[in-house]
């Protein structure tokens, strides 16, 4: 059976770190109205310089059509260049976590103010190849309002945890294994690391590799005996007042030792977030042994 984490330290950023003040301090989106919509549009608007925007109240994504209201639901064009300044600043996917000030003008440039309120990024449609944001939808994160939100996951510490530090030199003739880290590349340069059966090592028995290079006649590869963290969650979410929504949650595994594991309900939070989950105890990480019974060996 798991032990459980012996001395967890588990934090959430603090809302009112440098980290968001920054958000609020020096990108406050600027917006103006559009009345129509289409594809043509679209492309017209992107061909300014301009990306189409919407920005309306949370509970219109309600999946209960009685508790959708299209109250302050706006139309919108933002600043391109402004949006890739924010996106380089705030990455994905911290950006759906971290609430911007909006300003709406009466027109490019203009100085008449039509309305403003901070909003929360809750999708963004870009091109994967290239980059390019084709829409924006945000939500109004006024204060004293409650949002549902999927606050990224970030865990810190692996270079001091003890279940994450084994590990142990080992020299192979195994031709077979020689092969198959040939054609991974471990040999030639740092790659991310990979489950494989070692027959040198006993009959199939798993090993992590890290890294691999050719020494005195013999293959020597660099695999850890002990284990390495399973990142089972990447997101938790809550139901945030606005103005208490963490940009990010930091998961401390630096005490953590094989088998150990953190569950939801272990992370410590602002008293006025709700998890939304069924199940607390569910883990988010757990420190998992590589000679596991039933590993999957890479592909060759």
């Amino acid at each position: 059976m798991s032990r459980w984490c012996r001395n967890l330290k588990t934090v959430v950023q603090n809302p009112n770190s440098p980290f968001s003040q920054a958000s609020s301090s020096y990108h406050t989106i600027q917006a103006i109205p559009r009345e129509c919509t289409g594809s043509r549009i679209a492309a017209r608007d992107r061909a300014q310089g301009r990306i189409p925007a919407v920005v309306f109240s949370q509970n219109l994504l309600d999946k209960n059509p009685e508790n959708r209201s299209p109250s302050r639901k706006q139309l919108l064009t933002t600043e391109r260049k402004q949006i890739q300044a924010i996106l380089k600043s705030v990455e994905l996917p911290f950006f759906y976590s971290t609430t911007f000030p909006l300003q709406i003008r009466a027109g490019s440039g203009s100085s008449v103010l039509l309305d403003s309120g901070k909003v929360l990024p809750v999708k963004v449609h870009s091109n994967e190849a290239t980059g390019s944001v084709y829409n924006l939808v945000f939500v109004w994160a006024d204060d004293g309002t409650e949002l549902k939100v999927d606050v990224p996951v970030v865990f810190k510490g692996e270079d001091n945890c003890p279940g994450l530090k084994k590990g142990k030199i080992v020299y192979s003739p195994d031709s077979v294994l020689l092969g198959l880290l040939y054609s991974k590349g471990l040999g030639k340069r740092k790659q991310k690391p990979l489950i494989v059966l070692a027959s040198s090592l006993g009959p199939g028995r798993p090993i992590y590799i890290v890294n691999a290079q050719y020494q005195a006649n013999a293959y020597c590869y660099y695999a850890k005996t002990g284990g390495y963290l399973n990142r089972i969650r990447t997101t938790l979410k809550y139901l945030c007042p606005a103005e208490h929504i963490p940009p990010k949650i930091e998961v401390d595994v630096s005490n953590l030792d094989i088998g150990d594991r953190v569950l939801m309900h272990d992370v410590e939070v602002h008293p006025s977030l709700k998890l939304l989950s069924k199940n607390e105890n569910m883990p988010i990480c757990k420190i998992t042994a590589t000679n596991s019974e039933n590993p999957e060996p890479a592909a060759m």
